[in-house]
């Protein structure tokens, strides 16, 4: 069992990934093959290459914090009806 969230003693932090896994991260969102508001791709890197753990298309924390705008990009985009 691996657990991240805040309430069982995990803690988050930005990073960058690097543009090779970011590429492959898209694929795998834009498989499902429709547009999505939002997606988060969990994933390992293994020799540079993403193992997918799962997407997370529902998420009770969206990490607005860790990109400046966010918040109102977010919101824009739910009241744009993406």
């Amino acid at each position: 069992d691996f657990r991240v969230q805040v309430e069982h003693g995990g803690s988050t932090r930005s990073a960058a990934p690097p543009d090779a896994l970011c590429t492959q991260a898209q694929r795998v969102v834009d498989s499902v093959g429709e547009e999505l508001l939002y997606a988060r791709v969990d994933g390992l890197d293994v020799g540079g290459q993403l193992q997918l753990m799962e997407l997370e298309v529902l998420e009770p924390d969206l990490f607005l914090q860790y990109s400046a705008g966010a918040a109102d990009r977010f919101a824009e985009a739910v009241l744009a009806g993406v």
